[in-house]
């Protein structure tokens, strides 16, 4: 995929308020991008975007966008006849989901990718204190607000430790150096429709790993997806 971030500045989050996606508005205004966004509450998430300088719309109205966004991003939460998407659809603006955005972040790191059915945020929240213990500089991106921090995602220089969401499949858009498989449960079927079909979303998960895949071997469907990787 084209890495459309070289030549964009202003971005705009439709769907800032999810956990997800205020956390890519965290990383992306570390690395210098002016970020603004829209949702339709009020929430804990969208006064921590203020108070880390993130200007937030409440509701998705065309007018708090401006002239000068060059890419909107969106959650699989936000539907294609949403207002806003509608307008940078017709203004030929360019559009990319949140699982695209995360996976071009991940290109030019080390990334430690974090998946499962279960346990996802607190092993991701403790790969990132673990590492920022050892005084490793790394990158978060973590799907909810760990107690022991002020917010959910922050800019380093070594590892990016990144916790994916499978539930629509945009675990793909991550090639990462290391991934964690916590467990494969019976979730999400509204989208995969059957077990057979999200282990094989995992399978190729965890083919997209450089290095190493690692996993909880006390879980079946997890194993079974370990041996085939070759992975611990």
């Amino acid at each position: 995929m084209k890495n459309i971030l070289k030549e964009v500045k202003n971005i705009y989050l439709v769907g800032i308020g999810g956990v997800g996606m205020s956390a890519l508005a965290l990383l992306l205004k570390d690395k210098g991008f002016n970020v603004r966004g829209s949702d339709i509450f009020e929430s804990y998430i969208t006064d921590m975007l203020r108070k880390n300088g993130i200007m937030v719309d409440i509701g998705h109205k065309i007018e708090d966008m401006g002239e000068d966004i060059q890419l909107v991003i969106y959650s699989s939460a936000i539907k294609e006849d949403n207002p806003q998407i509608r307008f940078a659809k017709d203004r030929n603006i360019n559009i990319l989901k949140r699982g695209e955005l995360l996976g071009l972040l991940c290109e030019s790191s080390n990334t430690i990718a974090i998946s499962g059915s279960h346990g996802k945020t607190t092993t991701t929240s403790l790969f990132a204190y673990v590492l920022k213990s050892l005084d490793l500089d790394v990158t978060a991106f973590i799907g909810g607000l760990p107690l022991n921090y002020s917010k959910n995602a922050w800019l380093g220089d070594s590892y990016f430790v990144v916790e994916t969401d499978e539930s629509d499949g945009s675990f793909l858009f991550i090639k990462s150096w290391v991934s964690v498989i916590t467990n494969i449960d019976y979730e999400h079927l509204d989208y995969y429709k059957d077990i057979k079909r999200l282990k094989e979303s995992f399978l190729e998960f965890a083919s997209n790993t450089k290095y190493k895949v690692f996993g909880c071997g006390d879980d079946l469907n997890t194993k079974e997806i370990i041996k085939l990787v070759d992975g611990i």
